[in-house]
């Protein structure tokens, strides 16, 4: 959730996940300013969950905490 997935040590991500975020690349925005709403942020944080749970099976770590987060 940190960084973001590297995708050439990830066989598959980049094909099921259209749209990687984190919580480093949403830390640089905050940080830059980049957000225009608060929407947007939570837009983004629904991104860091939704990609978890669409990679990751139901039963392991990061799709229990992708749902424990949301």
């Amino acid at each position: 959730f940190l960084k973001p997935v590297d995708v050439a040590n990830v066989p598959g991500y980049a094909d099921l996940v259209k749209h990687p975020m984190d919580f480093g690349t949403m830390t640089d925005k905050v940080n830059r300013a980049k957000y225009r709403s608060l929407e947007d942020f939570a837009s983004d944080l629904r991104l860091v969950t939704t990609n978890a749970k669409i990679f990751n099976p139901p039963g392991t770590i990061y799709h229990t905490e992708a749902e424990r987060i949301e």
